[in-house]
């Protein structure tokens, strides 16, 4: 099973220090906040994104379905995945054929596998000389800088259909706070890029891993699999979409769901944090400003 062990040096080359998941202080809470508010509005944890999840699950059925000989979900899943981030980030779905989102996804797949590989485990400690050494982070960074230009033409193309009156999406809202030009505002490109980067990588590589790797689990545990399968045909049947309100009715799947995510080990090192104080631990004096990674261990 491959995690997805956190490489700081090689997020922050890429996200520019930047955007939600690698800043601090004063821009991470703006760009927290913000993101939080925005996602909300346009149906993270609502009705409006249910149904985006509930077409979306119908597509990734279909493709399932056309498989007829054992296969490979990783790919299929991530589209799905990609696909419902892509509704709030960007506004639009893309065809599971698309050729430019098969490759956005290829070169996630990629930086995830060298963020868990021995060379990105390099690139973390001793960035500046690995600057000036070949390797695969080269190739890695000159991958990511497409999704970079992806990400970029998006942000040009909502540019110039802007409607302050009827904003479409996550980058809308922004480009519209992004226009205000307050004095001391986080509101500009470099933050804009970055978060639609940390939106789109985190969020897909997380969400695909966890669903793959639970269907590892109900293939190794089959009895565990059956029940779940019964209470769903129980409770909702075999043609209908589940919704968030048939969970109360589903209380092995519901535990069966939570118990995975407990189990899983996606990302071991969590997120980076930074201490804004000196800190006295066990003995130990933590600076202030060190970068702190934690680990997570399960019974």
């Amino acid at each position: 099973m491959r995690s997805m062990g956190c490489c700081l040096c090689f997020y922050a080359t890429v996200c520019l220090n930047a955007g939600l998941v690698i800043s601090n202080g004063e821009r991470w809470r703006q760009m927290r906040r913000f993101t939080l508010t925005t996602l909300r509005d346009f149906g993270m944890g609502r009705k409006k994104m249910e149904s985006w999840i509930q077409e979306e699950s119908k597509h990734l059925v279909d493709l399932f379905r056309e498989n007829k000989s054992p296969f490979d979900p990783s790919f299929f899943l991530s589209r799905a995945v990609s696909n419902v981030i892509c509704a709030l980030v960007f506004g639009q779905r893309f065809s599971y054929k698309d050729a430019q989102l098969l490759s956005l996804l290829q070169t996630i797949n990629g930086s995830v596998t060298f963020l868990s590989s021995p060379s990105g485990q390099l690139y973390n400690i001793f960035p500046r000389l690995m600057h000036y050494l070949p390797g695969d982070h080269k190739r890695i960074l000159n991958e990511l800088d497409e999704l970079r230009n992806f990400s970029m033409k998006k942000i040009i193309k909502h540019q110039e259909t802007l409607n302050p009156d009827d904003p479409r999406d996550y980058i809308d809202c922004f480009l519209m706070r992004l226009n205000e030009n307050l004095p001391s505002t986080e509101f500009h490109y470099d933050n804009l890029i970055s978060t639609v980067l940390n939106l789109f990588l985190a969020g897909t590589e997380t969400t695909s891993s966890t669903l793959r790797y639970t269907l590892m689990l109900l293939i190794k545990y089959p009895h565990i699999q059956d029940k779940m399968q019964k209470e769903i045909d129980d409770v909702i049947g075999q043609t209908q979409s589940p919704t968030m309100e048939d969970r109360k009715s589903l209380p092995f799947t519901n535990a069966v769901i939570h118990e995975a995510q407990r189990f899983l080990d996606i990302a071991p090192l969590s997120v980076p944090h930074y201490a804004t104080a000196d800190i006295s631990f066990k003995g130990y004096i933590i600076p202030k400003v060190s970068v702190i990674t934690e680990q997570i261990f399960h019974n």
